[in-house]
């Protein structure tokens, strides 16, 4: 999946894998940084492609969602590449 600038989502199917339970917000996920102002597109890129939107359970001071994929239901977390480190 084309996730833009040059960046790329590989999505490998692997027959009998089964998601955990735990992913999501609360639980296991991959994290990735990506500019703001390209969030409604990659929104939109996701979403042709098959995957689910999440909005965030919790309040951050930066902007992020998260998504599931359509292949394994694997969970990312797209935030802000701005944001103040911790």
């Amino acid at each position: 999946m084309n996730i833009g600038r040059g960046q790329e989502m590989h999505v490998t199917y692997v027959e009998g894998f089964r998601v955990s339970a735990f992913e999501g917000e609360f639980g296991r996920h991959i994290a990735v940084f990506h500019p703001v102002d390209d969030f409604p597109a990659l929104r939109r890129r996701i979403t042709e492609n098959g995957g689910e939107i999440k909005e965030p359970l919790r309040p951050t001071p930066h902007q992020r969602f998260f998504f599931r994929e359509p292949v394994n239901g694997f969970v990312f977390e797209v935030i802000d590449q701005t944001r103040e480190p911790r």
